[in-house]
């Protein structure tokens, strides 16, 4: 009779391990198992000393699964004071405070000094509104009326016929950097790029100058061509801008040049890997 009753345990104990291993959700991981399955009856005893275990009884049914697999995203961070911009390189280098700064009206306020100049280009940089670049036009001016003398000598070039062949300039009986230079400060101030869709040479590895980049605003300022304008990779956009606001292209620059091959002529303009 002993020996009866430890059989039919140890089946009711297997049975409820059983019932323990089933219990197994969806993939989404998030329900709950169901409840565990009875033991069986005990087996009655019998004649000849074995008794017969009982049924065990059917395990639970798995939970229903939760949403598994889901992200619940941060949500996105508040927008923060704008430090930096890029539409046209260097012009904020050349221009901001480089030599003085001006007020609104167009006169020159002082000769610019490390902080002044600080102001000014970090002003230019956090200035996210078009409407307000055009208020940068009187500093722009006053200071493209200097670089426009830097190729004095250049070519035997007297200050006087230095001073007056930039791009732009307004010649004749023009009065102050104001007039004689608001054209060019104008468009530089339109901190875009510019291109043209119809235009050639937007991949020539061999361009001439000005043909991209600020080939659309030369054509504003009087100098044509039929270059595509934007920035290319290749363009050495430091050297056109000193070409530019100096009057004489290709003659001034940085004198860095890119290593060969590091921006193939077309897209998507990346050298092959090394």
């Amino acid at each position: 009779m002993k020996t009866t009753l430890q059989f039919a345990g140890l089946f009711v104990v297997g049975a409820m391990a059983l019932a323990a291993c089933g219990d197994d959700s969806t993939s989404g991981g998030g329900g709950t198992g169901g409840a565990t399955g009875g033991g069986g009856e005990a087996g009655s005893t019998s004649t000849a000393g074995g008794g017969q275990g009982g049924v065990g009884g059917d395990g639970g049914q798995g939970g229903d699964g939760g949403q598994g697999g889901m992200t619940n995203f941060p949500p996105p961070p508040e927008p923060l004071a704008q430090i930096d911009r890029m539409g046209r390189p260097a012009i904020n280098t050349a221009l901001s405070g480089t030599f003085v700064t001006a007020n609104p009206d167009g006169s020159v306020d002082e000769v610019s000094t490390t902080p002044l100049r600080d102001a000014a280009q970090n002003a230019y940089n956090a200035d996210g509104l078009p409407s307000n670049w055009d208020s940068n036009q009187p500093m722009f001016a006053a200071n493209l009326a200097i670089l426009d003398s830097l190729d004095t000598g250049v070519g035997g070039l007297s200050n006087a016929d230095a001073c007056g062949n930039q791009p732009g300039y307004a010649g004749g009986a023009c009065a102050g950097a104001g007039t004689c230079y608001g054209l060019i400060a104008t468009v530089l101030s339109d901190d875009v790029l510019w291109v043209d869709t119809a235009g050639v040479g937007c991949s020539a590895a061999a361009a001439p100058f000005g043909s991209g980049y600020l080939a659309v605003e030369f054509n504003a300022l009087g100098v044509t061509n039929t270059g595509c304008g934007g920035r290319r990779p290749i363009d050495d956009v430091i050297d056109v801008t000193y070409g530019v606001v100096a009057g004489v292209p290709g003659m001034f620059g940085d004198n860095v040049a890119p290593p060969a091959g590091l921006h193939p002529e077309l897209f998507p303009y990346l050298k092959a890997p090394q």
